[in-house]
């Protein structure tokens, strides 16, 4: 008997994971796995390990890049690294190759950054800037996203003490509790098929709408086409939803 049942598959690359790869980011990617799984598709975690010499070479072998949590200094180090490897990233976004940068890491491919006290000249793939503030920002958030096919409110954490213009780029969300990291309460970045947030934690498994989000559009720019992503039992994650709707109601109440 001949199956006919397609079957779909779902590389996802983590950038030099030797150095941003939190508990909170294996969490992240986890989430993206264990969701794609649940499915039937096949997801392959590939490691881009920091000794990586050939970063275009290793593009080619994903179909989404993720991109955690660094420190400043780690970040300062990356930075320059990846200015050797502009034209490899460059050309893997403007190919619509989805790019997910967690945890302000999206900043790195801005014109200029605030690193380590001083500002610095970023990869300029995207048209933002950002510096650094005095006051850091620091506490649960409640966002909203539209690219999920509906608003559809998130939630994560966000410890950052950075300011950035994205001039006419759309934001990744609108923070209706927290601040953001602009001064009109929006949060990241979307430029083509880049999603960059400063939202940080393992945020990913408590926000199942978004991740599928994610996951789909990282399926219809492999397939060019809709893959259908069959329901799951999201108990767990919507009770985890309510516990923290409710702290934010209890602070309106106070």
């Amino acid at each position: 008997m001949v199956n006919n049942k397609e079957t779909y598959s779902l590389s996802i690359g983590v950038l030099y994971a030797d150095l941003l790869c939190e508990a909170t980011d294996k969490a992240n990617v986890h989430a993206l796995k264990s969701r794609l799984e649940g499915r039937g598709i096949s997801a392959n975690v590939v490691p881009i390990p920091f000794d990586t010499n050939n970063l275009a070479a290793a593009l080619k072998e994903i179909d989404v890049l993720y991109i955690g949590y660094g420190s400043e200094i780690t970040q300062n180090a990356i930075l320059q690294k990846l200015q050797n490897e502009k034209a490899a990233l460059e050309s893997y976004i403007n190919a619509y190759n989805p790019v997910l940068a967690f945890s302000g890491s999206f900043i790195l491919f801005g014109v200029q950054l605030s690193l380590c006290g001083q500002m610095q000249k970023g990869l300029g793939i995207l048209a933002i800037d950002s510096m650094t503030s005095d006051h850091r920002n620091l506490g649960n958030v409640k966002a909203e996203v539209s690219f999920t096919g509906k608003p559809t409110f998130i939630y994560g954490f966000e410890n950052h003490s950075c300011r950035v213009n994205i001039y006419k780029n759309p934001p990744f969300s609108k923070v209706k509790n927290g601040s953001g990291n602009s001064t009109n309460r929006e949060d990241g970045i979307i430029y083509k098929n880049l999603y960059g947030t400063w939202l940080t934690g393992a945020f990913l498994p408590y926000n199942p709408i978004l991740t599928d989000a994610l996951l789909d559009i990282c399926l219809r720019q492999k397939y060019k086409k809709i893959v259908p992503l069959a329901p799951l039992d999201d108990t767990i994650e919507e009770q985890a939803i309510r516990e923290i709707e409710s702290k934010f109601n209890n602070k309106k109440g106070k």
